[in-house]
């Protein structure tokens, strides 16, 4: 446990809200309403101070209900969200966010304004899969991107990167592209 004090920094009376950090979780759908619940408390347990997400119309309410302390912008269009992450301290792209094709463009936008900003960068989940189809278009790759992939995830994403199928030893033949 003193290990961990030691990581948190010492808090002042000189602070005020949003110096200790504004995060953007850019996710939620209306299927999946707990992943960018999690990854947007997750960023307040540890220190951050404005929390923002950004989610579809039809999820903001459910995940608004989960923690009055996060700031909840329903909709995933670009010309709305891309102006908030001007503010922002750090992105994380991807949970919940779900695969619908409507998303595509506001993926695209978040690249542009990352590769443009370089933010600190975190893509996780559904982006992951938007990500792994861009790199199969030839998009290159974001080298200061922190990705966070579970085995199939990092299965297709190598598949998409580099062209091998069988990573770590195991095969994935039935990977949906």
């Amino acid at each position: 446990m003193e290990h961990v004090r030691k990581l948190l920094p010492v808090l002042s009376n000189n602070l005020r809200k949003g110096s200790c950090g504004k995060i953007a979780v850019i996710g939620g759908s209306i299927e999946y309403t707990g992943a960018p619940f999690f990854a947007a408390i997750s960023a307040l347990r540890l220190g951050a101070d404005l929390v923002h997400v950004m989610c579809a119309p039809e999820a903001a309410p459910v995940i608004k209900g989960f923690s009055p302390e996060l700031i909840v912008h329903p909709g995933l269009e670009p010309e709305n969200v891309i102006p908030k992450l001007e503010r922002m301290d750090a992105i994380v792209l991807g949970p919940g966010l779900g695969r619908n094709p409507r998303v595509t463009p506001l993926f695209e936008n978040v690249l542009d304004f990352v590769k443009k900003t370089e933010v600190p960068f975190v893509v996780d989940a559904d982006g992951l899969w938007f990500l792994s189809e861009a790199l199969r278009e030839g998009v290159p790759p974001l080298p200061s991107a922190i990705l966070t992939p579970n085995i199939v995830e990092f299965s297709r994403l190598c598949e998409s990167a580099f062209g091998i199928s069988n990573v770590l030893g195991i095969k994935f033949p039935a990977l949906k592209k």
